[in-house]
């Protein structure tokens, strides 16, 4: 499950230019997505996983 905050985050200041660019993906990946991620939270939260019925645990 995909967890979200309502606290706004701190940018972290990378230690070299490619972690920059890491992180600046990262971040619009996650912004792109944000919506298709809270859909499936909330879907989970109704339905269940798919495997729950496969645990015997």
């Amino acid at each position: 499950m995909v967890t979200r905050t309502n606290t706004p985050r701190r940018r972290k200041k990378a230690a070299n230019p490619s972690e920059a660019i890491r992180q600046r993906l990262r971040e619009e990946w996650l912004r792109k997505n944000r919506a298709a991620l809270d859909a499936y939270n909330e879907h989970i939260e109704e339905h269940g996983v798919f495997s729950d019925v496969l645990r015997s645990f």
